[in-house]
């Protein structure tokens, strides 16, 4: 007693706080004061005898920590501790004493400073995340992407909380889903925003009424917390998360998502973090929102809810740099909307324009283009032949079965390797060519049109077009083989245009056929009447513009004005151009054959080298060698050669007859006769001619073709 009475007037001024002597060499306590007697429940002197370390700190050993070494008898040594068993804080103060000669014994006194300690630790901790909140915000600000910088976010905070997995679901009230749009991942950690799109609002209902009620939340155990057979459950545990901290995300007083961080490790009771990054995601995200409504405004037709124009060609250039298998493109155009709009005002057209919009996309899903006014492109990747020729022809039953809307189409499909702009060229020549019928059988539908139809009509009664004939020679014997009919526009000072260079005008007026139909009609007449004068038949070559050879029923036309003037089929070849030769060749073999099949024959243009392995797969009459071929054959060797492998397989009698144009001497007829062309024509021979002139000058020559090869 007397030993415990001299250590309680050592230390009693430090009554108010926990005061223990111990033996620094057994660790034996050999004091414990009233304070730390109550603060760790130990009654009377229970506490002499036992160890330090078992009593006070709950271990089994010396502390890793003890300061026995460190201590003297001068100065007390001061260091901060966590009491585990007390969970408190103390500033810890040690020094050595001698109560009795050579015997020093340790005193510390513990003062508690748990208050204090946690104030400086929420300072600490309020400081950090102020930091964090900081950082974030410098974060989005940084970053042109916004991708980039949420996705660094998303890094920051799990930096924080030291999360396995940061993400962001947003909600899409208009289908009732809800998706994952943004995802951080730790290493190691699989992704899991592909699995979580469209989900079921229904899905996270739990979660949406704790955030109503609660804002943010922690849920400590996934497994003690929810119930297994919940879908909310199932999601959770099939991704191994066991616990999370979530914070709502809300706009006008709407909750549209959330932010979640999975199994965090630090600073889980402090979600003020996680709610002050919320403000900023909300901005970010109406910030994105905004931005694809002015790239959907840029993109989007607003009247009809399809492409624009502006998607329409950002995407050709897309196309060009990929491949694909096969393509189909259909070119729609609506009929008389202008006098629609003129007679029944814009917002009946507006109105009609949606329709043409609507039933579209009811027959195909591909992407579908409004490029001008009244029309419209569709754009069939990778679609096979007879899958896009069933759409077509959906789609015309449907446009058939329609007593608002008329329009007009073109389609082509292609195989292999395309230029999509050649694809959609060519789908809209198909469409005018149809347009054309459309006119044909609505004359006052446009005034516009009418107008065009009333002006072409004109000039051909003040005969202002006129047929010209240019004889053809067979090069072995020098007798007429037929003749080429040239067609030229008569300009007011007497001098003519070529058909080329007077054709697009009138083919984008829609009005080509009329010049067309009035040179056939007319060589019809002359070739009529020289059968009257008992003339020996020929066949005369005609080339017609592409718009109204790719009209849907042309056959059937050009054999009506036939019959009229009773002339055989067999007396006229059709010209294929250029431009209609650069068809798909299963269309192009489709043309051929209705003109064959109807007893026409028909010419290739062999100006593009290329066109002459398209001889293995349709059937020709004959293939036309124009100048630059000619010149190419005197001067350039290899092409030479091909083109008289060419000119050799003409000369089977079953291989189409070779045409030579543009001789204009003495010498190239006798270089192209040893070469083995067939028939020659140019102004070698003679200039193109009036009918009257070809008839008192040319037919003496007459021989006739069909002689020669039927």
């Amino acid at each position: 007693m007397a030993k415990e009475a001299e250590y309680e007037q050592l230390i009693v001024k430090h009554l108010d706080n926990i005061v223990y002597v111990s033996d620094p060499v057994t660790y034996e306590l050999l004091y414990l004061n009233e304070k730390g007697k109550k603060a760790f429940q130990i009654e009377d002197n229970k506490y002499q005898g036992q160890k330090c370390y078992k009593l006070l700190q709950g271990k089994d050993s010396p502390c890793e920590f003890c300061t026995n070494h460190l201590l003297n008898k001068q100065s007390f040594y001061q260091w901060t501790h966590f009491n585990v068993p007390l969970n408190r804080y103390f500033m810890m103060n040690d020094k050595l004493i001698e109560i009795e000669p050579g015997h020093a014994v340790r005193l510390e006194i513990a003062v508690d400073i748990t208050e204090s300690e946690k104030r400086a630790q929420d300072l600490e901790q309020r400081l950090t995340t102020e930091e964090t909140l900081l950082k974030c915000v410098q974060t989005l600000s940084a970053y042109n992407d916004q991708q980039a910088a949420i996705n660094e976010l998303l890094n920051i905070v799990a930096a924080y909380y030291q999360g396995q997995r940061v993400y962001i679901f947003e909600i899409n009230y208009d289908n009732d889903t809800i998706s994952n749009t943004y995802e951080w991942c730790a290493e190691g950690v699989s992704e899991e925003i592909q699995n979580l799109k469209d989900m079921p609002i229904d899905t996270i209902s739990r979660w949406l009424a704790k955030f109503e009620k609660f804002g943010e939340f922690y849920i400590t155990s996934v497994n003690e917390t929810l119930n297994k057979d919940s879908e909310e459950y199932r999601i959770l545990a099939a991704q191994g998360i066991k616990s999370l901290i979530a914070a709502p995300l809300i706009e006008n007083d709407v909750i549209i998502g959330f932010i979640g961080v999975d199994d965090p490790i630090a600073n889980m009771n402090n979600l003020h973090l996680l709610k002050s990054i919320t403000y900023y995601i909300i901005n970010d995200i109406q910030k994105r929102k905004m931005l694809m409504k002015l790239e959907y405004m840029s993109y989007i037709d607003l009247l009809t809810g399809v492409y624009n124009r502006n998607r329409y060609i950002s995407d050709l250039e897309s196309i060009k740099l990929e491949n694909h298998m096969y393509s189909g493109v259909l070119y729609l155009d609506i009929n008389g909307l202008k006098r629609i709009n003129d007679s029944f005002g814009h917002r009946y057209g507006d109105y009609i324009i949606k329709k043409a919009a609507d039933i579209l996309c009811g027959v195909f899903s591909e992407p579908i283009y409004r490029i001008g006014g009244d029309e419209f492109v569709v754009i069939c990747l990778d679609l096979d032949e007879d899958t896009f020729n069933q759409r077509i022809a959906l789609l015309r039953r449907r446009l058939s079965e329609d007593s608002e809307l008329d329009a007009s189409i073109g389609s082509t499909w292609q195989q292999g390797t395309i230029k999509m702009d050649s694809l959609v060229n060519h789908a809209d020549d198909l469409m005018y060519a149809e347009k054309q019928n459309y006119h044909d059988q609505h004359p006052n539908a446009s005034n516009d049109h009418a107008d065009a139809v009333a002006r072409v009509i004109s000039e051909i009664n003040n005969e202002r077009f006129v047929v010209f004939l240019q004889p053809r020679i067979w090069l072995s014997s020098n007798e007429l083989a037929g003749a080429q009919a040239l067609i030229r526009r008569q300009l007011q000072d007497g001098s003519f245009l070529w058909y080329d260079q007077f054709k697009s005008e009138f083919e984008n007026e829609g009005v080509i056929r009329f010049i067309d139909f009035y040179a056939l009609e007319t060589i019809c007449k002359a070739l009529s009447s020289w059968g009257k004068l008992g003339e020996k038949k020929i066949r005369i070559s005609i080339k017609l513009s592409q718009t109204t050879l790719l009209e849907p029923n042309i056959v059937e036309s050009i054999q009506r004005v036939l019959k009229l003037h009773e002339v055989h089929p067999r007396q006229f070849c059709l010209e294929i151009d250029e431009a209609v030769s650069k068809l798909h060749i299963n269309e192009l073999k489709a043309v051929v054959d209705r003109f064959l099949a109807s007893g026409f024959a028909v010419s290739l243009n062999a100006h593009v080298l290329n066109d002459l392995a398209l001889t293995n797969e349709i059937a020709l009459n004959e293939i036309r060698f124009d100048e630059a071929c000619i010149q190419m054959l005197m001067s350039d060797a290899e092409c030479g050669k091909h083109i008289r492998q060419s000119i050799n397989m003409c000369s089977d009698a079953k291989q189409p007859q070779s045409v030579a144009l543009g001789i204009s001497n003495q010498e190239q007829f006798e270089q192209l006769k040893a070469c083995g062309f067939n028939i020659g024509q140019g102004s070698y021979f003679s200039s193109p001619l009036l009918i009257s002139q070809f008839e008192t000058s040319c037919l003496h020559l007459k021989s006739s073709l069909y002689e020669h090869k039927k």
